[in-house]
């Protein structure tokens, strides 16, 4: 048995389709979903499920409101995020479709969008005998034509707005070049006459080194000159000097010899002296007795 993949709307050549199968939402906020999404724009219709997953604003619940509490300036509301994420991935898909076949997102407008209670099975487990919430999603995307004349109008605007500026751009480019053109003869005679004062002046620094050089290698010479007097009196004075040191050397050599003088001239009396010193110690030696005799017989005697 085949089964019923066909669309509850028939759709053109201006129109994208997309489906989502047993998708595991609930029939009942799929329905409130899709009534307060049908016939908003695209970009409007994103918006708004994104919001409603983040919870930042909820969407309106008038036919299943049970639980739904009440939201400023909306009445009955909930977040359902579970919900929304899978619906704007549908969207997602069926704006893919629309570019495919090249039409223009921003004139792009939900044109049908339905919720339809899918199949029912059974869970498992601690769960057994409950039964799965599923249901199908059908979007259809469609082109609005007066938004498209507008998009396509702008369009127009922007591509005749690229080729004026591509046509001014060349003229402005001629403009310049010829600008250029007669700004350069006015700036070669100034250029010209740059370079005749750059020699002229390169001319006069070389005079000015030439005069000056001369100059230099007098003072050089006489430094020359200089040095070498300076060398020699340098020299002279050290000879000068030389035989001032041979008197102190002589003298020193002479204070070396004198004391071999003086001892040869002290000997003498020094002898004298030994003689002198040893002729009172012999008297002074008492003198021997005879035998059998003591020394007051010596005495005596």
């Amino acid at each position: 048995m085949k089964k019923n993949t066909s669309y509850s709307k028939k759709i053109g050549e201006n129109a994208a389709r997309a489906a989502g199968m047993s998708l595991p939402v609930s029939a009942k906020q799929a329905v409130e979903i899709c009534n307060s999404l049908r016939g908003r724009e695209l970009e409007q219709a994103k918006r708004m499920l994104k919001e409603a997953s983040l919870k930042k604003t909820p969407l309106p619940f008038r036919r299943f409101t049970e639980g739904a509490g009440h939201k400023p300036g909306i009445g009955p509301g909930k977040f359902p995020v579970k919900a929304c994420r899978q619906i704007l991935s549908v969207l997602e898909s069926a704006e893919s479709n629309a570019h495919q076949k090249n039409l223009d997102s921003s004139a792009l407008f939900i044109a049908h969008i339905c919720a339809n209670r899918g199949p029912k099975t059974w869970r498992y487990g601690r769960q057994s005998r409950v039964a799965m919430k599923r249901a199908h999603i059908e979007i259809v995307l469609e082109e609005n034509p007066e938004k498209k004349d507008a998009s396509g109008q702008k369009q127009k605007h922007k591509k005749q707005e690229k080729a004026a500026e591509k046509k001014q751009k060349p003229l402005a480019q001629s403009q310049d070049q010829k600008s250029k053109e007669t700004k350069k003869p006015e700036a070669k005679p100034a250029e010209k006459e740059e370079k005749k004062q750059e020699p002229s002046a390169q001319s006069q620094d070389q005079k000015n080194k030439e005069t000056k050089k001369p100059e230099a290698k007098p003072a050089e010479k006489e430094e020359k000159k200089h040095k070498p007097l300076a060398q020699s009196q340098d020299q002279k004075s050290k000879e000068t000097k030389k035989p001032e040191a041979k008197p102190a050397e002589k003298e020193k050599a002479e204070k070396k010899h004198e004391p071999s003088s003086q001892a040869k001239k002290k000997e003498p009396e020094i002898q004298e002296k030994k003689e002198a010193d040893k002729k009172p110690a012999e008297d002074s030696k008492p003198k021997k007795s005879p035998k059998g005799q003591g020394p007051e017989e010596s005495k005596q005697k």
